[in-house]
């Protein structure tokens, strides 16, 4: 079985799939996932064999969807096919390791969440719902292009993920740490999003 990511355009598949747009339906919930190791036992649950997706286009409808869907994908997929614009990546024989007590994120670039570090489970709010009826929380710790590069770098000690917006400016000290110990793994219209090399 198939999961498709965010996309609609399944016509012509010839297999049994189901796609995770989060208003069509309630089977894939990623806001109860806290990392790889929950989002492949949801995914094994519901019998799913591979993921199918368009990559760097149409982003999950929540920064943690589409944090820990890349995270799964770039980390544990297993093959990778690609077909025109979609990536057919093989579901992994074994479980990843177990979700980090803490999976935190850099956000330097969503729409309506503040710049800092955020614990994953933060960052579910549906993006179309409007602005004024979601309940943003505030960062763990705030980031501000005048923090001391100590403390930027005690804190990317423990980043799993960073999220930059491509007009964002970040800093030569950021960008030295996001080649040295991060990769790109998407870069969709709105945001990029780097994972902690492993």
């Amino acid at each position: 079985m198939l999961v498709v990511r965010n996309y609609r355009l399944l016509l012509g598949i010839d297999r049994k799939t189901y796609s995770d747009v989060q208003s069509w339906q309630s089977l894939f919930f990623y806001e109860r996932a806290k990392g790889a190791h929950s989002l492949y036992q949801m995914y094994k649950d519901a019998g799913v064999t591979h993921l199918l997706y368009p990559p760097n286009q149409r982003p999950q409808g929540t920064l943690q969807a589409s944090i820990l869907f890349d995270d799964f994908v770039y980390n544990y997929g297993k093959t990778r096919k690609r077909f025109g614009s979609l990536e057919l990546v093989t579901m992994p024989e074994q479980a990843p390791p177990p979700d980090p007590a803490e999976y935190r994120v850099l956000n330097l670039a969503k729409d309506g969440y503040a710049l800092g570090w955020y614990d994953i489970e933060q960052l579910h709010e549906f993006d179309r719902v409007p602005r004024k009826m979601r309940k943003i929380p505030p960062p763990k710790v705030r980031y501000s292009v005048a923090m001391d590069q100590a403390a930027i770098n005690k804190q990317l000690d423990d980043t799993l993920a960073v999220v930059v917006k491509d007009d964002h400016d970040v800093s030569p000290a950021l960008q030295e740490r996001l080649s040295k110990d991060f990769f790109r793994a998407e870069k969709f219209k709105a945001f990029t999003v780097y994972l902690r090399r492993r």
